[in-house]
């Protein structure tokens, strides 16, 4: 059974979300799993949420707040983390929700086996304005008990997607950020942190022969809404008129950065699972790049990149899907005017 005196810390970012904040932090507040320490981290809010965050503060006496200057979303959550005394560290995203017994459920996952130290939940997601929630993970993420996941499948799990791979709808041990030499933080500075976050995750959790638990429990109500990046407006350009743009591009460098880590740990094993998850990344542009004609030659220099690194046949296929063909008459219809 759970033990009450177990401390949890919820990291909360804040950055000018006020017409959702409340929400978010009263499902944090009614958890069925009281021994909490709920750390809000304002990241310099113009629009009155610390304003907001300070009265829940005065009413609850687990609420800690930390105002600091602009810095993004990996160094809002650094701070919490600093701050944080609890057993078990907790992200939530300032426009998301927890579900009520989100924590319980979680905590529970640690009690089936001693090299837990990661506990992961599903997640549903809704749009903003709606209340009808979908299950966001594909059908092989649901489990219908608790699955543990071993240290040695933990990087290729992550890397094909065979688990969820977010950071919040997780709890995480303490001892996995306490490390004298390499201390596990965001990446401060880019879009896209938890990339690189669950990949050096699932290295030391390797190394030091830690496993994950998934739990057959949705434990996150993930809001889909029109500049949630907001979050990471210090590093996001605006050069296009959606932040996915720069997003995506983003995603892509991290990949790069994962092959050329893997390369140089010796693990080729796995380069064709970066390799598709690059692909995957290039192809959600293709929806886009009607509304977005100035992406073209992005998407064409980065697929000819790609095409340079296919070296094998199971790998090449993955830069033939059926969607290329519609893209391909697209471009041959605009390349006059926008490759050239």
């Amino acid at each position: 059974m759970v033990e009450e005196k177990t401390l949890i810390s919820v990291i909360v970012p804040v950055y000018n979300v006020l017409p959702y904040l409340k929400e978010c932090l009263d499902s944090v507040i009614s958890q069925s799993f009281p021994d909490f320490e709920l750390i809000i981290v304002d990241d310099g809010s113009t629009d009155g949420s610390i304003d907001l965050c300070r009265e829940y503060a005065l009413s609850d006496s687990r609420i800690t707040i930390i105002a600091q200057k602009n810095g993004g979303v990996s160094v809002a959550r650094n701070t919490g983390i600093a701050a944080s005394r609890g057993e078990y560290i907790c992200f939530v995203d300032a426009d998301d929700t927890l579900a009520p017994d989100a924590l319980l459920r979680l905590l529970e996952g640690f009690e089936c086996h001693p090299s837990v130290r990661v506990s992961s939940g599903m997640r549903n997601r809704f749009k903003d304005g709606t209340k009808r929630y979908r299950l966001m993970s594909p059908l092989k993420w649901y489990r219908f008990s608790h699955t543990i996941v071993p240290p040695e499948e933990l990087q290729q799990a992550y890397l094909s997607e065979s688990t969820s791979h977010y950071v919040t709808g997780c709890l995480f041990a303490r001892e996995l950020f306490i490390n004298e030499s390499v201390p596990m933080r965001f990446k401060p500075g880019i879009v896209d942190e938890d990339t690189l976050f669950m990949y050096h995750l699932a290295n030391r959790m390797e190394e030091m022969g830690w496993s994950m638990v998934e739990i057959p429990y949705v434990c996150y109500n993930y809001r889909i809404r029109s500049g949630s990046l907001s979050h990471h407006h210090c590093v996001v350009s605006a050069t296009s008129a959606s932040a996915h743009y720069p997003l995506r591009v983003y995603r892509l460098r991290n990949l790069d950065y994962i092959s050329d880590d893997l390369r140089r740990r010796g693990r080729r094993d796995l380069l064709p699972l970066v390799l598709r998850l690059r692909v995957r990344t290039l192809y959600c542009f293709l929806s886009e790049i009607r509304r977005n004609p100035i992406w073209l030659k992005m998407f064409w220099d980065e697929y000819q990149r790609m095409a340079c690194d296919i070296s094998t046949p199971a790998a090449a296929r993955y830069l033939r899907p059926a969607r290329f063909v519609r893209f391909m008459r697209y471009r041959r219809a605009r390349a006059a005017s926008t490759i050239g």
